[in-house]
C-alpha cells in the first residue's frame, strides 16, 4: 500500500510540473499577443494581469516537482561532512522544519482564498477578475509542495542509514537507486543502460 501510494504522489508531482509547464507557454502567448497588439493597433484589457497570475500559477505549481528532482538550490557544506546517523538527524531536522514552514504557508495561501471567495473580492487591475480564481492555483501548488517536502520527510525517517551518504549522488547523476539492507550492498543504474555500476557502502 505505501509503496502504491508513493508512486501515485510521484505521479501527482510530475502531473504538477506538467501544469508549470503549459502555464509558462500561457505566459509566452500573452506577451505574444501584447506585442502584437502594439504593432497592430489593437487592444485587450488585462494582459499583464493574466501574465501575472499565469506565472504565479507555474512558479507554485512547479515547487513541488522541482524540490523532488533536486532542482532546489540546497547548502550541502556541512552535510556532506556527515555520514550515517548523524547525517540522518540533521536531513531529518531540515525536512522536518521545512515541513512545517511549507504547511504552514499552504494553510494561510488557502484560507487566503477562502476568504477571497467569501468576499467576492475582484482584481485592481485593468481585467477586475475575481481574485480568488488566480488563487486557486496558488493554493494548490502551495499545498502539493507541502505534500512533496512532508513526503520526503516520511521516507528520510524511513530510509536505511547505510544508504545516506549517497543521497545527493542519487539526485544530481538522476539515477535509480535500490539499497539492500541484508547484505550491505547499493547499486546505482545509471543513465547508461549498458554500465551498472555497484557501490558497497560501509555503515
Amino acid at each position: 500500500m505505501l509503496k502504491s501510494l508513493d508512486r501515485n504522489l510521484n505521479k501527482l508531482y510530475k502531473f504538477s510540473g506538467y501544469v508549470a509547464a503549459f502555464f509558462l507557454i500561457l505566459v509566452a502567448v500573452f506577451i505574444l499577443i501584447g506585442i502584437s497588439s502594439r504593432i497592430f493597433g489593437f487592444y485587450i484589457r488585462g494582459l499583464a494581469e493574466y501574465s501575472g497570475y499565469c506565472m504565479a500559477a507555474a512558479s507554485f505549481f512547479a515547487l513541488a516537482y522541482t524540490f523532488v528532482e533536486g532542482g532546489h538550490i540546497r547548502i550541502t557544506l556541512f552535510l556532506e561532512k556527515l555520514s550515517g546517523v548523524k547525517k540522518k538527524f540533521i536531513e531529518t531536522w531540515c525536512l522536518g522544519m521545512a515541513s512545517f514552514f511549507s504547511g504552514y504557508l499552504a494553510f494561510y495561501f488557502v484560507k487566503m482564498l477562502i476568504i477571497s471567495y467569501k468576499f467576492q473580492e475582484r482584481s485592481e487591475g485593468a481585467d477586475e477578475i475575481l481574485i480568488w480564481i488566480p488563487q486557486t492555483s496558488v493554493a494548490i501548488g502551495s499545498t502539493i509542495f507541502f505534500i512533496s517536502v512532508f513526503h520526503q520527510f516520511i521516507l528520510t525517517i524511513k530510509k536505511d542509514d547505510r544508504c545516506i551518504g549517497y543521497w545527493h549522488d542519487v539526485i544530481y547523476l538522476k539515477t535509480s537507486w535500490r539499497c539492500d539492507g541484508h547484505n550491505n550492498m547499493g547499486h546505482i543504474i545509471l543513465l547508461d543502460t549498458y554500465r551498472i555500476t555497484t557501490i558497497r557502502l560501509d555503515g
